[in-house]
């Protein structure tokens, strides 16, 4: 959806009982964190995304390095 932060709760207000509160907080983080964008999996106080090329490289290799560092601490071997 592309429009201006103000026009998102009224185009959202049809489906307010349907969205959960962390849904609503991210939206309210983007529109008040200009360059910042959440991810599906966003909760309050977790990493964000800068709106931009590098900014989304950098949050995805940070996200593949916890995933490795987590793997490693449950014992997966990568090569499976």
């Amino acid at each position: 959806m592309i429009c201006s932060p103000s026009t998102v709760p009224v185009l959202l207000a049809p489906f307010l009982p349907l969205l959960s509160l962390s849904l609503i907080k991210a939206f309210q983080y983007a529109a008040t964190h200009e360059g910042e964008v959440c991810p599906a999996s966003w909760t309050p106080g977790g990493q964000t995304i800068k709106a931009s090329p590098e900014g989304i490289k950098e949050y995805f290799k940070a996200a593949a390095g916890a995933a490795d560092k987590q793997q490693q601490k449950a014992g997966v071997d990568k090569d499976l």
